[in-house]
């Protein structure tokens, strides 16, 4: 009887740092995520009716159709060094 309930002891203990370990992980990842500076610039500007705005070409140095002003960068298109692959060569 004793080696069971010092078996279940060890088990909950186990379990309950697990959870402590868990709980201390997601709370230090909270504190140190970094918000990003260009969740807000990356949003479209719309107009009263929901629709998208376009850009005034007569302000060359800010873009009205981004809430930042700003267009985001593009990001590459292909993976990188994927472009002279060799090409396979098919048996016949």
């Amino acid at each position: 009887m004793e080696v069971v309930l010092s078996t279940v002891y060890y088990a909950s203990i186990s379990v309950l740092a697990i959870v402590i370990a868990m709980a201390i992980v997601g709370i230090y990842s909270i504190i140190t995520a970094e918000d990003d500076p260009y969740d807000e610039q990356t949003k479209r500007a719309r107009d009263k009716k929901g629709r998208y705005k376009g850009d005034d070409p007569s302000t060359p140095n800010k873009n009205e159709a981004w809430e930042g002003g700003k267009k985001p960068k593009r990001g590459r298109g292909r993976p990188k060094g994927s472009k002279n692959k060799p090409k396979a060569k098919k048996n016949v």
